[in-house]
């Protein structure tokens, strides 16, 4: 596991708690710093999007339906 910034901190994030959640490396690096995967709003009520065509979309912990 690694720490993900929501709000990276060269764009100005912080480390408190509601900005930061944890990932695998493979998501973290390819899928988030490569725009895989987006991720907003403030920890633990986290909006993920998956895929460049948004395949799945994860609020929270619930999948939302497309």
């Amino acid at each position: 596991m690694t720490p993900h910034h929501i709000v990276f901190r060269s764009r100005g994030g912080s480390d408190e708690d509601v900005n930061v959640t944890s990932l695998c490396l493979d998501c973290h690096l390819e899928g988030v710093h490569q725009g895989r995967i987006t991720v907003t709003g403030i920890a633990p009520d986290l909006l993920w999007v998956l895929g460049n065509n948004a395949h799945t979309v994860v609020q929270g912990r619930r999948r939302m339906r497309r």
